[in-house]
């Protein structure tokens, strides 16, 4: 296996690692935004937005440290945190607004559990290409 191989073979690592945690994550926000939605009556976007912050932090957790390997000092974990929260909010930004355009559009309002599965997939490219390219990005 040559040099371009291994590197190859790493990102697929990195791929699969993220996308479990991903599914994780988008489970906990997902479980977290049904269960205020429809147990507790919590407005959808607020429902949606606990769950999205709290799976952030798990996520930032998990991938800091199986995904991207990150075994950075205090300091520089605060300087990642604070990347990774800014790629969060881009990304929070993109999915509720995919999550309400996609129940204007197929006309989904008070069908949430649809609405929030839309914007969590849309969420996992603007998260993994930020934490990629400027959170955990390594160095050369």
């Amino acid at each position: 296996m040559n040099f371009k191989n291994k590197g190859f073979v790493a990102e697929i690592k990195r791929i699969i690692s993220f996308s479990i945690i991903g599914l994780l994550n988008s489970g906990l926000t997902y479980g977290i935004d049904q269960l205020l939605y429809y147990v507790f009556h919590v407005n959808q976007n607020i429902s949606f937005s606990i769950g999205y912050f709290l799976g952030m932090l798990n996520s930032y957790v998990l991938n800091s440290y199986f995904t991207f390997k990150s075994r950075s000092s205090i300091k520089k974990s605060g300087d990642k945190f604070i990347k990774f929260f800014v790629v969060n909010i881009a990304s929070y930004l993109a999915s509720l607004a995919a999550k309400n355009l996609f129940a204007h559009l197929f006309g989904t309002e008070n069908l949430n559990f649809i609405n929030t599965g839309f914007a969590i997939v849309a969420a996992q490219v603007v998260n993994y290409l930020g934490y990629k390219i400027w959170v955990f990005a390594e160095k050369k």
